[in-house]
């Protein structure tokens, strides 16, 4: 009896850890503005933040489908392959029906509970995640914009030089050639 109670309790604790891997997908969903769960989202999201061209409503009925699909094929295939070994770890490859129903009973125990509080908390989570993606970004092509200005103060005399040059050479050009129509015309 000891044992099975065990095995109930690791397999509600199993559900539990399942809905804390479809709260990361559900995060990814609100970071690219595919969430149906608050239009909040859509502020913190990706999607206000120039991938609207992917998920916009003209063109984006599709790839937020396919997003949607694939992240749900994802989370299915990762839970069969946890439950798969979870049976064979601590039930040597056997299947047990309440082992199956303890780890839903954990998924939806945590998805009616701590996932609805992640939810309500997720625009915050996903404005953070954007922060700290943009001051990654910021600090990462840092040092390119600065070689940017470098080679823009080195190259700026050269090119206001060639500039001045081909000014010089156009003007000449156009010199000779009203000389040529002046002589031309003279020449009649």
């Amino acid at each position: 009896m000891h044992a099975l109670l065990a095995n109930c309790l690791r397999a509600f604790v199993l559900g539990l850890l399942l809905g804390a891997v479809y709260d990361v997908i559900r995060l990814s969903r609100i970071i690219f503005g595919v969430s149906v769960y608050s239009n909040k989202n859509y502020d913190f999201s990706l999607y206000s933040r120039g991938v609207k061209n992917i998920f916009s409503r003209k063109r984006g009925n599709i790839f937020t489908s396919i997003y949607l699909a694939v992240t749900d094929l994802l989370f299915c295939l990762l839970s069969a392959v946890i439950f798969i070994l979870y049976m064979y770890i601590y039930n040597y490859g056997i299947f047990r029906w309440f082992i199956l129903i303890f780890t839903a009973l954990g998924f939806l125990f945590y998805y009616k509970t701590v996932g609805r509080l992640f939810v309500s908390v997720s625009t915050v989570i996903s404005s953070y995640l954007m922060l700290s993606l943009n001051l990654a970004l910021f600090a990462a092509l840092y040092p390119f914009r600065l070689l940017k200005r470098l080679l823009l103060r080195m190259t700026r005399p050269l090119i206001s030089d060639i500039k001045s040059a081909l000014d010089k050479l156009k003007n000449k050009m156009y010199t000779l050639k009203c000389i040529k129509k002046i002589q031309k015309h003279f020449d009649v």
